[in-house]
C-alpha cells in the first residue's frame, strides 16, 4: 500500500541493529543490519514487538565493552527477543508468535552477570503489517491476556497509522528509513513473569465497542 510503504527513499541509511543496541541516535545510528527489516522481510508478523528508539545497553546500565566484545565472540549474541514459532490459523481468523524472552535473558545474564528480568523491558508494538492487511484498528485485550501489564487502561482500540518514511529521528546526516509513529495504545508494556501472552484484537473499520467480534486475533507469546 503506498500509505505505508511509499515513503521509502532509495539510497538512504536505516535505523541500524547495532545503533539502536549500542549507540542510539548519532552518527553511529545506521550501524549493523537494518533493525526495521523484521516487518518488512516477515509480511505476516501482524505485530512486531521491540523497544523504544534508544541504546539498549545504556537504557539497562550494560557494559558496553563487554556486550561490543560479545558480538564478535558470542554466536548466540541477540539485540532482542526474537520472535519465532509464527503460526497461522487462516479458518479461525486467528495467528500467533512466541519471543524468547528467556533466551534472551540467559545470553543477558552470561555478559551482565545479572538477570534481566522480564518486567525490565518496555514493550512497544508495530502494527504495520497488520495495516497492511486492512486490520486498522487494534486493542490490547489485557482481560484475556496473561501476566501482561502497562501503566494506565485502554479504553478504546486504536487506529494504526504505522508507515515508513525517512525521518530524522537517527540524527544521521541525511535521515534514516524508519517505522512511525509512536503511538501510545500500543505501547508501555511489560511482562511481569513468564510464560506470558498478550491478545491483541483487531478490526477492519473502527468498532462500535471493545464487545464487538475481532475480525482478527493475534497471541504474542512470551517464554
Amino acid at each position: 500500500r503506498e500509505e505505508i510503504f511509499g515513503q521509502i527513499q532509495d539510497g538512504r541509511h536505516w535505523w541500524g541493529s547495532d545503533g539502536l543496541f549500542f549507540f542510539s541516535a548519532g552518527t553511529k545510528s545506521a550501524d549493523g543490519s537494518s533493525e526495521r527489516s523484521s516487518t518488512i522481510l516477515n509480511p505476516y508478523l501482524l505485530l512486531d514487538g521491540n523497544e523504544t528508539q534508544v541504546s539498549f545497553i545504556k537504557n539497562h546500565n550494560l557494559d558496553f565493552v563487554d556486550f561490543f566484545h560479545a558480538k564478535f565472540n558470542d554466536p548466540k549474541f541477540q539485540y532482542f527477543p526474537k520472535a519465532r514459532h509464527l503460526r497461522w490459523t487462516p479458518e479461525k481468523n486467528y495467528a500467533e508468535v512466541t519471543y524468547g524472552v528467556s533466551e534472551f535473558d540467559q545470553f543477558i545474564e552470561r555478559h551482565a552477570k545479572r538477570a534481566l528480568l522480564p518486567s525490565e523491558i518496555e514493550w512497544t508494538f508495530r502494527a504495520v503489517n497488520a495495516r497492511d492487511f486492512g486490520l486498522e484498528y487494534v486493542f490490547v485485550d489485557l482481560k484475556q491476556s496473561e501476566n501482561v501489564s502497562r501503566p494506565s487502561e485502554i479504553a478504546a482500540a486504536t487506529q494504526a497509522q504505522d508507515f515508513y518514511h525517512l525521518g530524522g529521528s537517527c540524527k544521521f546526516p541525511g535521515g534514516c528509513n524508519n517505522c512511525s509513529p509512536y503511538q501510545e495504545g500500543l505501547s508501555n508494556f511489560s511482562v511481569k513473569a513468564l510464560p506470558a501472552k498478550a491478545r491483541f484484537l483487531l478490526w477492519k473499520t473502527a468498532p462500535g465497542s471493545l464487545a464487538q467480534k475481532a475480525d482478527f486475533t493475534y497471541d504474542v507469546h512470551f517464554e
